[in-house]
Protein backbone atom coordinates (compact mmCIF):
# COMPACT_ATOMS: atom_id res chain seq x y z
CA UNK A 1 0.00 0.00 0.00
CA UNK A 2 1.13 3.53 -1.00
CA UNK A 3 1.41 6.26 2.05
CA UNK A 4 2.33 9.19 1.06
CA UNK A 5 2.95 12.65 2.61
CA UNK A 6 4.30 16.47 2.09
CA UNK A 7 4.14 17.69 -1.77
CA UNK A 8 3.12 14.27 -3.51
CA UNK A 9 0.00 13.90 -1.11
CA UNK A 10 -1.05 17.18 -2.12
CA UNK A 11 -0.45 16.49 -5.86
CA UNK A 12 -2.78 13.65 -5.44
CA UNK A 13 -5.38 15.44 -3.64
CA UNK A 14 -5.23 17.80 -6.67
CA UNK A 15 -5.45 15.21 -9.20
CA UNK A 16 -8.24 13.61 -7.61
CA UNK A 17 -10.44 16.97 -7.16
CA UNK A 18 -9.59 17.93 -10.72
CA UNK A 19 -11.01 14.53 -11.49
CA UNK A 20 -14.16 14.53 -9.84
CA UNK A 21 -14.44 18.34 -11.02
CA UNK A 22 -14.31 19.87 -7.31
CA UNK A 23 -17.68 18.02 -6.62
CA UNK A 24 -18.94 14.94 -4.28
CA UNK A 25 -19.38 12.09 -6.54
CA UNK A 26 -22.45 11.33 -4.47
CA UNK A 27 -24.37 14.34 -3.84
CA UNK A 28 -22.87 16.82 -6.15
CA UNK A 29 -21.70 19.47 -3.87
CA UNK A 30 -18.88 21.81 -4.93
CA UNK A 31 -16.07 20.92 -2.48
CA UNK A 32 -13.42 23.31 -2.10
CA UNK A 33 -9.51 22.96 -2.11
CA UNK A 34 -8.04 21.99 1.05
CA UNK A 35 -10.33 18.64 1.48
CA UNK A 36 -8.86 15.51 1.57
CA UNK A 37 -10.26 12.78 -0.48
CA UNK A 38 -11.84 9.76 0.64
CA UNK A 39 -10.40 6.20 0.36
CA UNK A 40 -12.53 4.00 -0.66
CA UNK A 41 -10.76 0.86 1.09
CA UNK A 42 -10.20 1.23 4.09
CA UNK A 43 -7.97 -0.41 7.06
CA UNK A 44 -5.20 -3.03 5.63
CA UNK A 45 -6.31 -2.19 2.14
CA UNK A 46 -5.99 1.76 2.45
CA UNK A 47 -3.67 3.65 0.07
CA UNK A 48 -2.82 6.73 -1.54
CA UNK A 49 -3.72 6.00 -5.10
CA UNK A 50 -5.74 8.07 -7.51
CA UNK A 51 -7.85 5.19 -8.63
CA UNK A 52 -8.67 4.36 -4.90
CA UNK A 53 -10.05 7.87 -3.77
CA UNK A 54 -12.66 9.69 -4.34
CA UNK A 55 -14.25 13.36 -3.66
CA UNK A 56 -16.87 13.48 -0.87
CA UNK A 57 -18.41 16.53 0.87
CA UNK A 58 -18.74 16.14 4.43
CA UNK A 59 -22.03 15.05 5.22
CA UNK A 60 -21.49 12.04 2.21
CA UNK A 61 -17.86 11.60 3.92
CA UNK A 62 -19.50 10.87 7.61
CA UNK A 63 -22.47 8.46 6.07
CA UNK A 64 -19.56 6.39 4.28
CA UNK A 65 -18.02 5.99 7.58
CA UNK A 66 -21.04 6.37 10.33
CA UNK A 67 -24.34 5.65 8.12
CA UNK A 68 -27.39 3.33 8.05
CA UNK A 69 -26.19 2.50 4.58
CA UNK A 70 -22.44 2.15 4.43
CA UNK A 71 -22.25 -0.54 2.21
CA UNK A 72 -24.58 1.65 -0.35
CA UNK A 73 -22.33 4.22 -0.27
CA UNK A 74 -19.12 2.34 -0.97
CA UNK A 75 -21.08 0.50 -3.66
CA UNK A 76 -21.21 4.36 -5.46
CA UNK A 77 -18.03 5.03 -4.79
CA UNK A 78 -17.08 1.44 -6.44
CA UNK A 79 -19.15 2.24 -9.29
CA UNK A 80 -17.64 5.45 -9.85
CA UNK A 81 -14.32 4.32 -10.01
CA UNK A 82 -15.16 1.37 -11.74
CA UNK A 83 -16.40 3.65 -14.80
CA UNK A 84 -13.38 5.60 -14.91
CA UNK A 85 -10.84 3.03 -14.48
CA UNK A 86 -12.55 0.07 -15.53
CA UNK A 87 -13.89 -2.81 -13.53
CA UNK A 88 -12.57 -3.91 -10.68
CA UNK A 89 -9.46 -1.62 -10.88
CA UNK A 90 -9.71 -0.86 -7.20
CA UNK A 91 -10.59 -3.85 -5.79
CA UNK A 92 -7.93 -5.94 -3.64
Amino acid sequence: NIRLRGKALRELCERVWERDKYRCIICGKYIGYGYKPHHVFQAANKSDEEEKMVTLCNECHYECHHGFNIKGYKQKCLDYLNKIYGNDKGEN
